[in-house]
């Protein structure tokens, strides 16, 4: 039982990463002239998310 810490906290770190990378592949994906029009038809959430892509 003295290496179950060291398995949690493996697990979590796993799990941290395979979220970061999902955000990743996400945001080098994500279509700009489709989020455009998003935006032009007054999607919200769409131009919130092109505010961050032009930002970073």
């Amino acid at each position: 039982m003295d290496g179950l810490p060291y398995i949690i906290i493996i697990i979590v770190c796993i799990i941290f990463s395979a979220f970061f990378s999902a955000s990743e592949t996400a945001y080098t994906l994500v279509n700009k002239i489709k989020l455009k029009t998003q935006v032009d038809d007054g999607d919200k959430r769409a131009k919130a998310v092109l505010d961050i892509i032009d930002k970073y």
